[in-house]
């Protein structure tokens, strides 16, 4: 849920293995009633759309290989024609920058050496495919997790990587500095081994390890403590 111009807020639920957000309005309102947090629901429930319910189901990742494709000679591939991510992740933009940047790069190098080289295509492939792989393996790992219907699917490492993960997300919540790291790693603005500094691993492997899990709260038999109310609001699913 974000705020935007004009005094309007987007809001955007996120359903997998079939259990999606409807595009009704009045089943989006109940789907955000269903989730573990109820602010979200207290937030749009009284609110007024500004537009329909949209949904997105096209959220598959691809990366095509033009690195290891014969091409015509300085034919180049970039942007979502190499690489097309989930949008849910936010990364498509900035995986299109990066091709750019990789391009830009290649074309310095080039006009140093005077006119186009042959090969040119296939190294700026091969550069394009460096620079976008922190956007793939962040997308195509956290899809990969989410894909299982309950963490018991996963392997031993997985099932270590996903409890980890709750754990950072929960200390996103309450520490200001771990919420800036994430959201760093998460914009490719760092590496994701800002996330494995001991000020953030370590509580987190402690809490995976030792702190209790409680059972999600269900927000219809618990009164929610989220009591303001935007005055318009822009409803979206995905």
């Amino acid at each position: 849920m974000r705020r935007v111009e004009g005094g309007l807020w987007t809001v955007v639920l996120v359903g997998i293995g079939g259990d999606y957000p409807p595009t009704d309005e009045d089943e989006f309102v109940e789907f955000a009633r269903s989730l573990h947090s109820p602010a979200i629901y207290e937030a749009i429930k009284d609110a007024e759309p500004v537009s329909p319910v949209y949904g997105y189901r096209r959220t598959a990742n691809r990366r095509r290989r033009y690195d290891r494709a014969r091409l015509p000679e300085n034919f180049l591939v970039l942007g979502d024609a190499a690489c097309v991510l989930n949008p849910s992740y936010g990364s498509g933009m900035t995986a299109a920058a990066l091709s750019a940047e990789a391009l830009d790069a290649c074309l310095r190098e080039s006009r140093r050496r005077g006119p186009v080289s042959h090969g040119f295509g296939r190294r700026f492939h091969k550069r394009q495919l460096r620079a976008v792989a922190p956007c793939w393996t962040l997308t195509a790992n956290s899809d990969r997790q989410w894909a299982s219907a309950t963490p018991e699917e996963l392997g031993p490492a997985r099932r270590v990587l996903h409890r980890v993960s709750e754990e950072v997300m929960g200390l996103a919540v309450e520490r200001e500095d771990v919420a800036r790291a994430l959201l760093e790693t998460k914009n490719l603005l760092a590496p994701p081994s800002a996330l494995l500094r001991p000020g953030i691993l370590l509580p987190a492997l402690w809490r995976a390890a030792f702190a209790p899990r409680t059972k999600p709260r269900d927000p219809r038999e618990e009164e929610s403590a989220w009591t303001s109310t935007p005055t318009g609001a822009s409803t979206g699913s995905s």
